[in-house]
């Protein structure tokens, strides 16, 4: 009962938590020092989704990698959330994160910063081509605040972390490493980190030391839109010895169509079409369209004789997008302009302890729609197996019973 649809950049869906990160440990920025956290207070586990990351506490920041944190305003929403558990061996993340309001981050930029032409031309990138607005600030409270840093190495919050937050940048980091950042305080993860990556990444484990392995690892979150090993949010093939065993030996390797590796670099020079696609799904409007939903039937079995009666068939539904309601045949299909969230509920029927033993239950599923979509499909089984009225242990019968927009 599966949408057949799968759309696969990965976001920090601000719906669900995970993190920002930000050390550029491919061939752009060059050589990259360690961050050795001074005065960490304490350690711990985070379970997220499944995934048992280590954590480190030092001056108010949680570092879930060597180079990535809450601040102290997220990890206590987090603590409170009546979805997060703690006990002496970890955490249990519920949802977390926060939006920019009216899609808007106020800024400002240290009075020291190296460089902050770099920073305009961060900015006037995202601003023309992007569904986010940095904005100079103006006694807002929220905020984020460009900070020089030595080394290469550079730091941002997940999302509005709240009250002053500091994106801070590497001396020698471009425009492009600016943007990287930014996406991070906006809730954009890593591409190298969706869930799905082993489809189209090789990561050998084996080359990289043990601190740094974290930001190889897959995290939980929205996944949307195709892998892209040019977007600006994915790491290169190479890492740097502070990363890599072996400097000259590839972490990543992309896995061609024809079955082979290929290595590549790093974008940190454009915003690419799927970096632009998890800013409009965190940040664009949505959509909303009446359904029209067409069905084709497939009999897979069917017997009948004076005790058995079997009828197993397999249903495809088509639901088309429309703009009038109720629609009809000869209703114009009317494709999205934005994403539009729907929910399907499922009704199932099956053997169980209930009259002529059968049980009744519901499920439901969440189905991501994108803009230019203008169908989705779905597919549902129905097994009916009686004996002498009866069902059987094989009976499962599924329908649609309602689907509505939950944008």
């Amino acid at each position: 009962m599966r949408a057949k649809q799968k759309h696969l950049l990965i976001i920090a869906s601000l719906c669900h938590l995970i993190t920002s990160c930000s050390k550029d440990i491919g061939q752009i920025i060059g050589n990259s020092e360690k961050n050795n956290h001074a005065n960490i207070e304490n350690q711990g586990l985070l379970i997220v989704g499944g995934d048992s990351i280590y954590y480190k506490q030092t001056n108010g920041r949680y570092y879930l990698g060597e180079d990535f944190y809450l601040s102290q305003q997220q990890f206590n929403k987090l603590l409170a959330s009546k979805d997060s558990t703690r006990n002496a061996r970890g955490l249990t993340i519920g949802d977390m994160g926060l939006r920019w309001p009216n899609s808007t981050i106020p800024y400002t930029i240290s009075a020291t910063f190296v460089e902050p032409t770099r920073i305009q031309t961060a900015i006037n990138l995202i601003n023309t081509q992007t569904h986010i607005k940095l904005v100079p600030r103006n006694g807002q409270g929220d905020y984020v605040e460009f900070v020089s840093i030595a080394g290469s190495t550079s730091y941002s919050a997940l999302g509005k972390a709240g009250n002053k937050q500091r994106i801070e940048i590497s001396d020698g980091a471009n425009y492009g490493t600016i943007i990287h950042e930014i996406f991070h305080a906006a809730g954009i993860m890593h591409e190298h980190q969706r869930s799905d990556i082993n489809q189209y990444l090789e990561i050998n484990f084996s080359n990289i030391k043990p601190d740094w392995q974290d930001q190889y690892k897959t995290r939980s979150g929205t996944i949307i839109g195709g892998f892209n090993r040019y977007s600006i949010m994915n790491y290169g093939s190479f890492a740097n010895s502070t990363v890599a065993y072996d400097s000259s030996i590839p972490v990543m390797r992309y896995k061609t169509p024809n079955g082979g590796l290929s290595t590549y670099s790093a974008n940190r020079d454009s915003i690419t079409s799927t970096d632009k696609l998890s800013l409009h799904y965190l940040y664009g409007p949505r959509d909303f369209r009446y359904f029209r939903r067409t069905n084709t039937t497939t009999i897979n079995e069917a017997y009948v004789d004076n005790a058995t009666d079997i009828y197993d068939t397999t249903a495809e539904h088509t639901i088309t997008f429309h703009n009038i309601n109720p629609p009809t045949a000869s209703t114009a299909i009317t494709p999205l302009k934005n994403f539009m969230k729907v929910r399907v509920q499922y009704l199932i029927q099956k053997y169980g302890s209930g009259p002529l033993n059968l049980v009744t239950e519901r499920t439901q599923e969440d189905i991501l729609c994108y803009p230019g979509q203008s169908s989705f499909s779905l597919t549902t089984r129905a097994r009916q197996n009686t004996y002498l009225g009866y069902y059987q242990p094989d009976t499962y019968m599924e329908s649609i019973e309602r689907i509505d927009v939950i944008n």
